[in-house]
């Protein structure tokens, strides 16, 4: 042992200073306040961070907003703020683990097996996130007392005391002061409330989860944990109170007397914390528990007012693996610790008249400004880090990193040696004491602030199945369809390149196994329905796919619609029983016939809208049951024929396919009516027919079309018979299925036709309308309308208790809607206000719509008006981002974020923008998507990628695919090595053709399925 470790040891034996009697926390007063040992209260308030990304103008207003709202109480002795900043990889690594067991537990309970998929999260997330804690501790002394209130608060704690018994050990409740209790809580109040307004999330912590924190920042091994602790807190103030089943026994020899009852009551709350050894090692270095620690104050302030965040980049592009924290005392009396000072330089300033003269200066100008611009404080810095026992090197290495962050930050300077070395860690334990051994500077309030860690990110969401990061490592979760949003419409932006379809997939993911979806009796898959133009969405649904039980994996499809009969769906189709369709699917058809009916840039005239309702509403009732039905006819549906045999079903010419469906429900067979209902209803070809009806025709015969010229029945029956003819997927009864499927993804490059024309867009527009009609039939169901319908006679009674349960079930589910490439419909009107309709509707049917598309332009108005989330990948162009601030304001931090740091996917992320409407406000923040390489290979939509991945899926199976992928191309993507081999071939002089570009996929191919082998042998 060293004479210095000797005689630090012999120092604290001396003075007898324990940790127990370091730590000043006594008793509590009430539930969020501390009552110290010195008579002061504490209180601390844990702040999350902004809700909205801070650029320079942002961070000047909100200090300002907060000078004004706390000079008042730090212009007079008796109160002092302490801000905590405690950033730990370990605690992440903890945390992390929470949130992704989460997100396991949902999905095992769905039946979905991905732990591929959150092991490669663990891994990848603890690499490049840290945790991080900020915390405000609020002290109020009884110097904030005049002398007479102090004087009569004095006795009036003496006669308290007087009748209560004597308890050394325990705290004594009524030590505090009222008169100082009653200001402290309306302090802790305007503080909390100043940070509410000024954009910053926060909430005051009760005194059991105050002392957790302070726990977890004694002792770091615990802080992941630190919820698990629960301290002892005084009988009053336990919410069941009950008698005590033990007590301790007597310990002193007043116990023993009766002179002292401090066994009877709960310890001290600095005896509960003080439960490790704590040693001085040296001059710089304390054990405390399993950890050493390090610790320094900031003996010269900056030269210039440096942004926090500069510090914890610094020390994180060192490592994010140095585990640091700091702590900033600001209180009232800056100019009378001065004072002494300006004392002796107005005696001494010949002894050096430049540097004293400058200094005091300062202090006349500290002076001037002192209650006239702003209030002068006292201001203190400390940091401290720490590492395991058995390991002092890495501890040096992190306080050497550390310092020399610090002594970068604004050209400030540091010394580790302080004369007590353990007083100088505790001083940046948050709550732990009011002391330091920092020198004192004075500041403006207004300079202290600056250098508070102000301008963190902050996430509403605690939990989320997607996980963000910040670009310092912060995890910011977020959940999508969570109850903090009053509906769930998000937009997203982005070029091709940008990492949208990506986003898109992976936020679609996340949905699917989100917890929201699970906790019922059976595992059930949320409803989703993915509308798309190519394969975008194919990897997200084969991930899915191979993570569901054999026999389950019909739940979840991928599917191409046909321009072809075979894969007909008929718009009329109404739900099982209903002979006309509910208001949902009434609108539903007014929107897409008057999409048919239009030019295809604007909606149809008043009179053509008003002909398409007459004729919607006729066409119905042409085919119920006691006008003209459908007849059933054998051999239509042979599986039908069969099944009504079976039963005996005894039909005739004049059996009607309503009396069909009726007898198959009765008989308790659902799906075989639901496709004998196919045949029932009217298609759209018999419009033409509805049209000629009377009581139609004498309404319309005499409009004119304002397009064509022409009598506006005649261009409605055209234009019907040329749908008819020209699109065979609308021409006849339902015959596209994706039977019982839960997750479905809908391709319509084969329906959609490419194109900036006004038919190429309206062709799009009513493929996307049908593919949303046929996926999301059930999605709107409601029961108020069952039972009207049942009342009018437009759905039989049998059919009411099926409906009923199916809505009911409904209605609890999550569902989600999502478009991607909206921008080929080309914001016609009538898709518009269908996504308008289904946004609005959708938080009464628990509906989660999301639509993607390359430019912000590509929505109108009217759709960014109702959207809730908005997620930018790309800006795209100075007219995108003008047309973002006059939707949005942006500030000129968030124009610059748009401008330079939305580059796409690299190693490091992908960068985004996103907008989040809260019920109590909006989130704006710069965050970045980080996904393990098997995950970005799932997901991935490059050409190359995507041709890779699918003959690799062909050949070794989707997990082992992802796997290999992953280690041969960590990044994501093997775009660049084909590009690579493609050009050395050519620079080999051949010239290569297509067939012979896809034969070097076809060799990258079979590398790959030979290191497959060396990952599983049964390949």
């Amino acid at each position: 042992m060293s004479f210095s470790q000797q005689y630090a040891r012999i120092v604290c034996t001396f003075l007898q200073e324990s940790l127990s009697d370091m730590i000043r926390i006594e008793t509590m007063e009430d539930d969020h306040t501390i009552v110290t040992k010195d008579g002061a209260m504490m209180s601390m308030i844990a702040l999350e961070g902004a809700l909205r990304t801070p650029g320079e103008a942002e961070i000047a207003d909100m200090i300002e907003r907060l000078r004004i709202a706390l000079s008042p109480y730090l212009s007079t002795p008796g109160h002092m703020i302490e801000f905590s900043f405690i950033r730990d990889s370990n605690s992440a690594r903890e945390k992390l683990s929470t949130l992704i067991n989460k997100t396991e537990r949902a999905s095992s309970s769905l039946g979905l097996d991905i732990s591929d998929v959150l092991d490669e999260r663990r891994r990848v997330f603890s690499s490049s996130m840290v945790a991080e804690t900020l915390l405000i501790t609020v002290y109020t002394t009884p110097n904030v007392l005049s002398k007479e209130e102090m004087k009569e608060e004095a006795a009036n704690v003496g006669k308290r005391i007087s009748q209560v018994p004597v308890m050394v050990r325990a705290g004594n409740p009524e030590n505090a002061m009222d008169m100082v209790h009653n200001r402290h809580t309306a302090m802790v109040d305007a503080i909390s409330r100043s940070f509410t307004l000024v954009g910053q999330l926060n909430h005051v912590l009760e005194v059991s989860a105050l002392l957790q924190e302070v726990r977890a920042a004694l002792y770091p091994t615990t802080a992941p944990f630190k919820a698990e602790w629960t301290p002892r807190l005084p009988e009053w103030a336990k919410q069941n109170k009950t008698m005590k089943k033990f007590v301790n026994m007597p310990e002193t020899s007043a116990e023993f007397a009766a002179r002292d009852f401090s066994h009877l009551f709960e310890p001290k709350f600095d005896r509960q914390l003080a439960t490790e050894d704590a040693m001085i090692e040296n001059s710089r270095t304390v054990r405390i528990g399993d950890r050493l620690f390090s610790s320094f104050d900031m003996t010269v302030p900056p030269e210039t007012l440096p942004d926090f965040n500069d510090l914890v980049m610094d020390v994180t592009s060192k490592s994010k693996e140095i585990p640091w924290r700091c702590t900033i005392k600001i209180e009232a009396g800056g100019m009378h610790s001065q004072s002494l000072k300006a004392t002796f330089l107005g005696i001494f300033t010949f002894a050096s008249p430049t540097h004293n003269r400058r200094i005091k200066e300062s202090i006349d100008l500290l002076r001037e400004i002192d209650g006239q611009m702003d209030t002068v404080v006292k201001f203190r810095m400390s940091f401290a880090t720490w590492s395991p026992i058995s390991d002092p090197e890495q501890l040096r290495r992190n306080a050497q990193t550390l310092t020399g962050a610090v002594q970068r930050w604004g050209n400030s300077r540091a010394d580790g040696i302080s004369g007590d070395q353990l007083a100088t860690v505790l001083s940046t334990v948050p709550g732990a004491t009011m002391s330091s051994t920092a020198p004192v500077a004075a500041a403006p309030l207004e300079h202290a602030l600056a250098m508070a860690p102000l301008a963190r990110q902050a996430s509403p969401w605690e939990f989320g199945s997607v996980l963000y990061r910040t670009d310092d490592g912060k995890p910011w979760p977020y959940q999508p369809g969570s109850s903090k949003q009053n509906t769930w419409v998000t937009l997203m932006v982005g070029t091709p390149g940008s990492g949208k379809s990506v986003m898109m997939n992976s936020i679609n993911f996340a949905s699917a196994i989100s917890p929201s979806s699970a906790g019922g009796r059976e595992p059930l898959l949320p409803r989703m329905a993915i509308i798309d133009i190519g394969t975008s969405s194919s990897g997200v649904i084969s991930l899915l796919q191979e993570a569901l039980p054999a026999d389950r994996r019909h739940e979840v499809v991928f599917r191409k619609l046909k321009m072809s009969r075979e894969n007909s769906i008929n718009v009329f189709d109404t739900q099982l029983g209903m002979r006309e369709p509910t208001p949902n699917e009434r609108q539903f058809l007014v929107n897409f016939l008057s999409l048919i009916c239009g030019n295809g840039t604007e909606p149809p005239s008043s009179a053509m809208r008003g002909l398409i309702n007459a004729c919607v509403e006729r066409v119905y009732y042409d085919f119920a049951d006691s006008q003209t039905p459908r007849r059933y006819m054998r051999n239509e549906e042979p599986n039908i024929d069969r099944t009504l045999d079976e039963l005996d079903f005894e039909a005739d010419f004049e059996t009607a396919w309503w009396e069909v469906v009726d007898f198959l429900m009765v008989n308790d067979k659902i799906h075989e009516a639901s496709v004998a209902q196919r045949h029932a209803v009217p298609t759209l070809a018999d419009l033409v027919t509805a049209s000629q009806a009377d009581q139609v025709a004498s309404l319309y015969e005499s409009a004119n079309d304002g397009d064509t010229n022409q009598p506006i029945m005649n261009s409605f029956q055209r234009m019907i018979s040329e749908v008819v003819r020209d699109y065979p997927i609308l021409s006849t009864h339902t015959r596209f299925s994706v039977g019982s499927a839960r997750i479905v993804s809908l391709d319509l490059m084969d329906v959609t036709v490419g194109g900036a024309s006004a038919a190429a867009k309206k062709q799009t527009a009513l493929m996307y309308m049908l593919a949303r009609q046929v996926l999301t039939r059930d999605f709107f169901i409601d029961e108020a309308d069952f039972r009207t319908a049942e009342t009018k006679g437009s759905l039989p009674s049998e059919f009411l208790e099926y409906h009923v349960k199916r809505a009911r079930v409904n209605l609890q589910l999550p569902k989600l809607i999502c478009m991607d490439e909206f921008h080929r419909t080309g914001k016609i009107d009538m898709i518009v206000e269908q996504v308008i309709q289904d946004a609005r509707e959708g938080r009464k049917f628990n509906i989660d719509i999301k639509i993607a598309s390359q430019l912000i332009e590509d929505f109108p108005p009217s759709m960014i008006e109702v959207a809730t989330t908005l997620i930018v990948c790309n800006a795209g162009s100075e007219n995108s981002i003008d047309y973002m601030d006059g939707q949005f304001r942006l500030t000129e931090g968030e124009k610059r974020v748009m401008r330079y740091q939305l580059t796409g996917p690299s190693s490091r992320g992908a960068p985004i923008w996103a907008m989040f409407k809260l019920k109590d406000g909006s989130v704006r923040q710069k965050l970045n998507l980080t996904l393990g390489p098997a995950e970005i290979w799932a997901f991935s939509t490059t050409a190359e990628d995507v041709a890779l991945r699918g003959r690799l899926y062909e050949s070794i199976g989707p997990r082992l695919t992802r796997q290999v992928l992953a280690r041969r191309f960590p990044g994501g993507s093997a775009k660049s090595e084909i590009e690579n081999r493609i050009s050395r071939m050519e620079e080999a002089g051949s010239d290569l053709s297509t067939e012979q570009r896809g034969d070097v996929v076809g060799d990258l191919v079979e590398e790959l399925k030979r290191a497959a082998y060396l990952i599983n042998d049964d390949v």
